[in-house]
């Protein structure tokens, strides 16, 4: 497979993961075009596809999966009925901007996830910012409409946000043990 990403302008595709993974593809590449007028949107993580999608340009796509996973982003198109790739975006939160939009219960979990967070952001090089939590969790920057953020995650008692991508239903702890701090 060819692979055109070098050559490819970065104002061509916007990439961030606020509450998923988001793709913006704005005037996209006319000679490279699939047949129905879209490329080929694909989140891996490592080599396994997480989803694709078909993207027209000037259009953008989301995927809901509004917990922590490294999904690198690949954007492909059609050269001569050869299957080119054109864009690529490798995760990476180093001097990045991320939120945590946290909903402990009670002092005692707040304290729990401003240790877990001083490691996350220790490990990744990020500066984490918190939303809609305790006053406890004071160490962090607080979230602000100017913030803008390269990635953004919920983090809340409700089981269902944490069902991992493979189909393991973990609770909160266990995700920050198992998948925030395995960075």
């Amino acid at each position: 497979m060819k692979n055109l990403s070098h050559t490819v302008p970065s104002n061509t595709v916007d990439t961030t993961y606020n509450f998923g993974p988001i793709v913006t593809l704005y005037e996209g590449f006319p000679e490279y075009v699939f047949p129905d007028g879209t490329y080929n949107v694909v989140l891996k993580h490592g080599d396994l596809v997480f989803d694709q999608y078909y993207l027209k340009p000037k259009h953008w796509f989301k995927n809901f999966a509004e917990y922590y996973i490294p999904l690198d982003i690949e954007l492909y198109g059609l050269d001569n009925q050869e299957i080119v790739l054109l864009y690529t975006h490798k995760f990476n939160l180093t001097g990045k901007n991320v939120l945590f939009d946290l909903y402990p219960e009670n002092e005692i979990e707040s304290k729990i996830w401003l240790d877990y967070l001083t490691i996350f952001e220790s490990k990744t090089k990020c500066k984490v910012f918190i939303k809609n939590t305790l006053d406890t969790l004071h160490q962090f920057s607080s979230y602000s409409e100017e913030n803008l953020f390269y990635a953004s995650y919920k983090i809340n008692r409700d089981k269902s946000i944490y069902m991992n991508p493979f189909g393991i239903d973990v609770n909160s702890f266990d995700l920050i043990n198992n998948k925030l701090l395995r960075v």
